[in-house]
Formats: structure tokens, C-alpha cells, sequence
């Protein structure tokens, strides 16, 4: 898959925590789990979320860097739509935990940081970052050390959901989570229980 280049995918769609599109294996390529984004600052959970759990093709511009891959659906009514019957995929497999984590890195959101717009990280992109995932883009955590061979990771809270509204506060500046990590095919999901060292009430 390269930089910005338009292309569709047939696959489950699933929304927790963000809406993210399960990709079957086919021959050599491996099952893959692929983010999805809108056009400017906004996620596409509202037009997700009556297609959840169900087959559906979805087409727009792919955006990579390093093992972070994200598809920016188009705002075309086929670009995110029920598949047809023959092309339904079977129901993929469950997350696999991968254990507790302490991780140090960068909050980011997924679409800026995957190449969408430079410089995509640090402090000057704190604001475009807030909007972004405020607006619904899945937010990532970029790592300084890699899990399982990733650097970077998908946000959600503790039981699954959206990331933490409190972390919009810490994007662009380096900050220590705690958390269990679970892998979806390729995508590895950061379930954030909080700050490192924070006491939880």
C-alpha cells in the first residue's frame, strides 16, 4: 500500500473504538485491521455506526507510516457501504491480549501523524491534533519502544471505547501510559487505564 494513493477494501467493519475495517487474508497478504477517517478534522463514526459488526466496502485515500495505516474514506455515498453478498468476508477472529503495558510516547491523531500533514507530531501540532481527534480521527500513541514489533497504537479507554477526553490535554508532549495492549490482525489497540504514577480514584 502506498502514500496517498485512492483504493478500496472489503471487510467487517467494527466501531469500538474508533471504526476500524477488518480485512480477511487472501492468499499471501495477511488479515489486516485498517483506521478509517473523513475528509478534513472528522472521523466517519456516524455514517460507521448503522453499517457496525456488518460487511461493507469502503474506498478512499490510504495514508501509511511504518506499521500505522489509515484509510481516508471518501464522502461519496458508495464509499462507505453495505458489501454485496458475494463479497461478504467471514466474521474475523477475536483480539488476542498481548498484557499490561507502561509505554512512554506521543499522543497523537492517526490521520496527521500517518501523513496527511507535516510535521504531524510535537507541541505545534497540539491544536490541529485536538481538533482532529475532538472531530472523531482515531487518536494514536506513537512509542518510543516497540510492542510485539509496533510503535505505534490505536487510543481507547480502559473498557474498550474512545480515548479519554482528560488525555486531549497531554497530545504533542511526551507523557507515560499504563494500559493492556490487544491485537486486532495487524493493528495493535492501547486500552489506556491512566497516567503513570497518577493515583485513580
Amino acid at each position: 500500500m502506498d502514500e496517498l494513493r485512492g483504493g478500496r477494501l472489503t471487510g467487517i467493519l467494527e466501531t469500538r473504538p474508533y471504526p476500524i475495517l477488518r480485512v480477511p487474508a487472501a492468499g499471501d497478504a495477511p488479515a489486516r485491521a485498517i483506521m478509517l477517517a473523513g475528509s478534513g478534522k472528522f472521523g466517519v463514526a456516524d455514517r460507521a455506526q448503522p453499517l457496525a459488526g456488518t460487511a461493507v466496502e469502503a474506498g478512499g485515500i490510504f495514508v501509511r507510516r511504518g506499521d500505522l495505516d489509515m484509510l481516508l474514506v471518501g464522502g461519496g455515498r458508495n464509499d462507505l457501504r453495505a458489501a454485496e453478498a458475494p463479497a461478504a468476508p467471514p466474521p474475523p477472529p477475536a483480539a488476542e491480549p498481548l498484557g499490561r503495558w507502561r509505554l512512554t510516547g506521543e499522543i497523537c491523531d492517526g490521520k496527521c501523524l500517518a501523513g496527511a500533514m507535516k510535521p504531524g507530531t510535537g507541541l505545534a501540532h497540539k491544536a490541529c491534533a485536538n481538533l482532529c481527534i475532538s472531530g472523531g480521527v482515531p487518536p494514536v500513541f506513537a512509542s518510543t519502544a516497540p510492542v510485539a514489533g509496533h510503535l505505534f497504537f490505536l487510543l481507547a479507554s480502559e473498557d474498550g471505547g474512545p480515548m479519554p477526553a482528560a488525555l486531549l490535554d497531554r497530545t504533542g508532549v511526551p507523557v507515560v501510559l499504563e494500559g493492556t495492549v490487544e491485537r486486532r490482525d495487524d493493528l495493535l489497540i492501547f486500552r489506556v487505564s491512566g497516567l503513570a504514577g497518577e493515583e485513580r480514584s
